[in-house]
Order: structure tokens, then C-alpha cells, then sequence
């Protein structure tokens, strides 16, 4: 719910009403989560298992011992 009595909007709903006030890595990074995402969502099978592989790799390779 909005805050009226602040007089201000949250972050998010000024994002959406002014998108050109984003930088221009915030842009690219919002595109590609928003292409991620839609394969994500039309190939889920892959996507689970690139996902696994992924964290894999970073757990064996990032293991703090």
C-alpha cells in the first residue's frame, strides 16, 4: 500500500512509471533477467538443469576449503 502521508512512491512503482531514468546497467541487466526468465519459463527441463550445473561448478570451485 502507498504511503499518501509521506508524499513519496516506493522505488519500484517510480521505476515503472519513468523507465528512462534508468541507468543504462540497470537496463541491460533488467533485460537479461527478463530473457532468462522467458526461457525459463519456455524450457524448464533445461533450465533446471543448467541451473544445477551452474551451482555445481561455483560450489566445487568456491568451496572455502
Amino acid at each position: 500500500m502507498v504511503d499518501l502521508a509521506r508524499g513519496s512512491f516506493p522505488r519500484e512503482m517510480m521505476h515503472v512509471a519513468h523507465p528512462e531514468s534508468a541507468s543504462s546497467l540497470e537496463r541491460v541487466s533488467e533485460g537479461v533477467v527478463e530473457s532468462v526468465s522467458r526461457y525459463a519459463r519456455e524450457n524448464p527441463v533445461p533450465a533446471i538443469l543448467w541451473a544445477t550445473g551452474i551451482g555445481f561448478v561455483l560450489g566445487w570451485k568456491l568451496k572455502p576449503w
